[in-house]
């Protein structure tokens, strides 16, 4: 089964890496030699380096862009404090290298569980993957993608992930229909207009973990992103307007 090609069983990696940062009961392999490792985030070390990706233009759907490397710090330290979250570096295992931040969740105590029928066995993420570095890896956010999968699947009690990209953001949708993800509704959140997309366990155990990106279906593109944003911002607008009247209950 792919989850189980995806995964390790926590035998030895290059010795460059320090063990004790890096959990030892998961390892993603992909193009043959390379691998991701997962550790849990230390926001005295990994905050500078996500103050510099969160104001790269790309992340600007993280609305983080113009935050001091202390509120970028102070905003994880509270994010790690909160016991139905995980908050993870995905690194490069040959080098140490950050690849991706990862945020693990459960939906039905975030904000996303208001918007879609949850199960109980589903699990949420946010992700941000690293600016390109001068060596680059083709494909890296495809792999990505496949990597955080496994890492979540490797829970048994988790039987389909869900998370909620930016509407507008065309190539993290195209990469995720590629990792095997289903696109589904337009979600009209407070903070954005989203694509909730999901993937069950057993269409990720029939996922070649090794082979190329597909090709997969894209998503629709400008006129009706255009249209769903403005619904998006109409529909804020009338729950403010409820909520002063107190007509909607938030």
């Amino acid at each position: 089964m792919a989850i189980m090609a995806c995964m390790s069983n926590g035998r030895s990696s290059p010795v460059n890496v320090i063990r004790a940062e890096v959990r030892d009961d998961f390892l993603f392999t992909f193009r043959g030699r390379e691998a991701i490792g997962i550790r849990v985030l230390d926001p005295g070390v990994d905050a500078a380096h996500l103050h510099d990706w969160f104001n790269r233009d790309y992340a600007r759907f993280w609305g983080m862009q113009h935050k001091s490397l202390e509120e970028v710090r102070t905003r994880l330290i509270k994010m790690l404090q909160r016991s139905d979250r995980e908050l993870l570096m995905g690194v490069r295992l040959s080098t140490g290298e950050r690849l991706f931040m990862l945020e693990c969740y459960r939906p039905e105590s975030d904000a996303l569980g208001r918007y879609y029928a949850v199960q109980p066995a589903d699990r949420g993420f946010h992700l941000i993957v690293a600016p390109p570095r001068h060596e680059r890896v083709p494909d890296l956010t495809y792999f990505v993608m496949l990597a955080l999968s496994g890492y979540l699947f490797r829970d048994p009690a988790v039987r389909r992930i869900v998370a909620e990209p930016d509407i507008r953001n065309h190539k993290m949708l195209v990469r995720c229909a590629q990792a095997g993800y289903e696109l589904g509704k337009a979600l009209y959140l407070p903070h954005k207009t989203a694509r909730l997309i999901s993937l069950t366990r057993e269409r990720f155990a029939q996922l070649d973990c090794a082979r190329a990106p597909p090709k997969p279906q894209l998503p629709p593109r400008a006129p009706l992103v255009s249209l769903h944003m403005t619904m998006g911002k109409l529909a804020t607008l009338l729950v403010r307007v409820g909520g002063k009247l107190r007509l909607i209950k938030r």
